[in-house]
């Protein structure tokens, strides 16, 4: 997961300062050097949420199984096609749309983050309390997002 973090992220809400996460990524610029020399990625402020998806498929080595997987905005003659039916296929990604050509947002890359780490499973026991207490340190609050799961997994 802190491999993804590197991702620069960019600012979580329209007209939003700066990103909540941006001190964690200030301090991993030697996982962009990592990421270079040992898998050949840059990533950067650009990045689009195919890119991304194509990158983690890489790292984390997935291949789509022989079954089909229909998206609503990738065809299986896409150039992200692949990955996002690998990332699918684990349960880190779901459709029906991908939004391939879209930039990454702060917040899309830690939950697909999370779920490519497996601790999807821990955030959801997180409690309420727990949940605001550490959404509370990102000077966020629970109430912004829109389903508890959603809290959950950004706190975790």
């Amino acid at each position: 997961m802190s491999l993804l973090l590197a991702v620069p992220l960019s600012s979580a809400a329209a007209g939003a300062a700066a990103s909540p996460l941006a001190p964690a990524v200030d301090q991993t610029g030697n996982y962009s050097l990592f990421l270079q020399e040992k898998f050949d990625l840059t990533i950067g402020d650009s990045t689009t949420k195919g890119e991304l998806l194509q990158d983690l498929a890489l790292i984390l080595n997935y291949k789509p199984t022989a079954d089909a997987v229909t998206f609503s905005d990738l065809s299986p003659s896409s150039p992200y096609y692949e990955a996002a039916a690998a990332l699918s296929q684990q349960g880190i990604v779901s459709g029906p749309a991908i939004h391939p050509d879209e930039p990454v947002g702060g917040f899309q890359a830690v939950f697909i983050a999370l779920k490519a780490a497996g601790l999807k499973e821990l955030a959801y026991t997180y409690p309420e309390a727990k949940t605001a207490a550490a959404l509370n340190k990102l000077h966020l609050k629970p109430d912004a997002f829109q389903s508890e799961t959603a809290a959950q997994e950004i706190a975790a």
